[in-house]
């Protein structure tokens, strides 16, 4: 092997050894920082000597460029760490509190006990995929995903403080996963009476008494947010944001055929704010999710009894806030139906509601362009492959009814 500038070798120094043995090259070089760039290269992890030398000098001429980049401004060698990168990821992205908290979440359970020390000049592709692999095994692709945007962030910091020029995460491919994390076709609605037994428990869940009036109105609201839900589609964090404005309910008249007035009632629910997160707090008042979702939803019928019975039931102007006055979180309400659910073995979850409601407009046959509107998606697409879903008895009903082509 032909001696390299900045590479040494190292032979194995055991004592029952009469002839050392070549055992790793290294690439040792001083750093403008005053720093040394240190790699060993284990033969053994290669097929042949030769495979380990190359290697080495590969990254020897990589530092060397790296070296030279620095002395012409282009790049920094100050150190970081992956940890110290991740802290600086709200000074670079410019978003919510909630989506700081959901990228934590994935920080701390895939990167950071095993990365957050280590400088993210010896982060490798390798261990990127070692993370992303570790992901799914246990998640679905979606998650993978947004792990690996985690990293992506972390080296786009790096690349704008010079201290890496390649962001690894465009050479690494997310690994296949297996897991579904997608709800089953018999989550995708829910029948009359099972919403309606469900609500039947949540009416007497907890078994309070009489004084526990915090837990019973919190109770009672989020009961009647949860039908108010299911009878017009709405997101959570929109019908967590009504205030008594957004409720109008209007006399009507109309003329039948004879010539007779006929008097009535409509009702529209009026989708203006969301209750969401902003940079400072995890549960605030913003808008809506898009400029579609500020939207008028109809109401008729018996169900204008409904918004006149919430409307009486509520202390306050922000309809469905708690006891105190308060917005419930979505890990509120979460949280609360799943223990319902526990208990009276009928699964519910506030998602719920509002696929139940565009699958049963599919079901009959309602214009798309309207359940667009009712829904409030920008597409109408959004509606049918999100939302909308076919059910045994319809794919029966399909097959054997078909009309052949005479």
């Amino acid at each position: 092997m032909r001696k390299e500038k900045y590479i040494e070798e190292k032979y194995s120094e055991s004592k029952a050894d009469k002839k050392k043995t070549l055992v790793a090259f290294v690439v040792n070089m001083p750093l403008p920082n005053g720093e040394k760039f240190y790699r060993r290269f284990r033969i053994k992890d290669y097929v042949n000597a030769q495979a380990a030398f190359k290697d080495a000098v590969k990254v020897r001429d990589r530092q060397m460029d790296l070296i030279r980049q620095s002395r012409e401004g282009k790049i920094s060698f100050e150190n970081y760490t992956v940890q110290e990168l991740y802290d600086l990821i709200p000074s670079y992205f410019d978003r919510r509190l909630n989506t700081y908290l959901n990228i934590s979440k994935i920080y701390n359970k895939y990167i950071r006990d095993v990365y957050g020390d280590t400088d993210i000049k010896d982060i490798s592709e390798e261990d990127i995929l070692l993370t992303l692999r570790s992901c799914a095994q246990v998640c679905g692709a979606d998650y993978v995903g947004k792990l690996k945007a985690v990293w992506k962030k972390i080296f786009i910091i790096a690349q704008r403080k010079r201290i890496v020029q390649v962001d690894l995460t465009a050479l690494v491919e997310n690994p296949r996963s297996e897991n579904v994390t997608e709800r089953s076709l018999s989550e995708q609605n829910i029948t009359e009476d099972d919403f309606q037994a469900f609500c039947e428990a949540m009416s007497k869940y907890g078994h309070y008494l009489p004084s526990d009036k915090k837990r019973i109105y919190n109770r009672d609201i989020m009961l009647y947010m949860l039908k108010l839900m299911r009878i017009t589609g709405i997101r959570s964090q929109e019908v967590r944001a009504l205030r008594r404005e957004n409720i109008i309910i209007s006399e009507t008249e109309s003329v039948d055929g004879n010539g007779n007035i006929l008097k009535g009632r409509i009702a529209y629910v009026c989708i203006r704010r969301s209750i969401g997160s902003n940079k400072n707090e995890h549960v605030a008042e913003v808008s809506t999710k898009t400029p579609q979702s500020a939207r008028d939803i109809p109401v008729s019928g018996d169900n204008i009894g409904l918004l006149k019975e919430i409307l009486d039931y509520s202390r306050h102007d922000l309809i469905f806030a708690d006891y105190d006055g308060k917005p419930f979180s979505s890990e509120d309400l979460s949280d609360y139906l799943y223990r319902v659910s526990k208990s009276c073995g009928i699964k519910v979850y506030s998602l719920l509601m509002r696929k139940s409601f565009s699958a049963d407009l599919y079901r009959e046959g309602v214009n798309p362009a309207i359940t667009k509107r009712l829904m409030g998606h920008k597409k109408e697409d959004m509606s049918l492959n999100a939302y909308a879903s076919a059910g045994k008895e319809e794919l029966i009903n399909t097959t054997a009814n078909r009309k052949y082509k005479k």
